[in-house]
């Protein structure tokens, strides 16, 4: 029929809701950075327990996001379609992607948490701490990762299935894209 064919079509393969609660986070944050008074001895210190309260329950949900996956070690095999063109699609469990992509989280979450860490201490800079407190745990939760295995949802399901879009600052406000192919006509 008409529409059918192999061109590509730019899906946003986030959740709809992601977008729109991580920007309101951001610009109440924002707001409330100009309203408050950061530099205060009193404000460091609660902004320092406030980041390690938010870098445990992180790096908690990513352990038990760990033992759920490796629980269910799910076996089905699926088509991960590579974001160069010039690479042939490969098949692998979903559990060894989504091993993979845990991997990749907390690396970048540890790296993220290292910088803010780096930028506070040596520079006494105190707003990427009160912006990591509050978005990171939110994007913990936002992820597919928790959505399919903490919170059971299904994974067959369109925003959900694999293989996900990387993530990055963009895609976390929403402005991430990927190109996902329509599969030939039969």
């Amino acid at each position: 029929g008409e529409g059918r064919g192999a061109g590509p079509e730019v899906v946003n393969r986030g959740s709809a809701m992601a977008p729109k609660n991580q920007m309101m986070i951001m610009m109440g944050s924002v707001f409330a950075m100009s309203k408050l008074d950061l530099e205060s001895p009193m404000a460091t210190q609660m902004l320092r327990m406030g980041f390690l309260l938010s870098c445990m329950y992180c790096l908690v949900a990513y352990w038990w996001a760990y033992t759920i996956i490796e629980m269910k070690r799910d076996r089905a095999t699926f088509e991960a379609v590579p974001e160069s063109q010039n690479r042939e699609a490969v098949y692998m469990t979903k559990y060894d992607y989504d091993m993979k992509r845990l991997s990749e989280m907390v690396q970048s979450y540890l790296m993220w948490i290292g910088m803010c860490a780096l930028m506070h201490f040596k520079m006494g800079a105190a707003r990427p701490v009160f912006l990591t407190l509050m978005l990171n745990p939110t994007n913990v939760v936002e992820s597919s990762i928790w959505k399919i295995h903490l919170l059971g949802f299904d994974d067959e399901a369109e925003d959900l299935a694999r293989p996900w879009p990387q993530e990055s600052l963009m895609s976390n406000m929403g402005l991430g894209m990927q190109v996902k192919r329509k599969a030939p006509p039969r």
